[in-house]
């Protein structure tokens, strides 16, 4: 965990969204093929967001986000 007034490095910030995602996603008792289509995602991106693998796209966040229910916000607690 960062210190207050230290920046947040890229990969931590990645973890903390992929685990953010998957605890959203479990939350709302959704399956990764739910949130991928309620998103437009593929089900492979999902699951590569969730185990940190990508730095998602604005975009992405937001389309993401769509499919879970949540806000875009709600998916970034935790990254400042």
């Amino acid at each position: 965990m960062p210190v207050e007034g230290q920046p947040l490095d890229r990969a931590t910030a990645t973890a903390r969204f992929a685990a953010t995602a998957r605890a959203r996603r479990a939350a709302a008792s959704l399956t990764q093929e739910e949130v991928a289509y309620g998103s437009g995602l593929a089900v492979a991106e999902v699951s590569r967001l969730e185990r940190g693998l990508r730095d998602p796209q604005l975009w992405t966040v937001i389309r993401l986000a769509r499919g879970l229910g949540v806000e875009p916000a709600k998916l970034l607690d935790g990254l400042r």
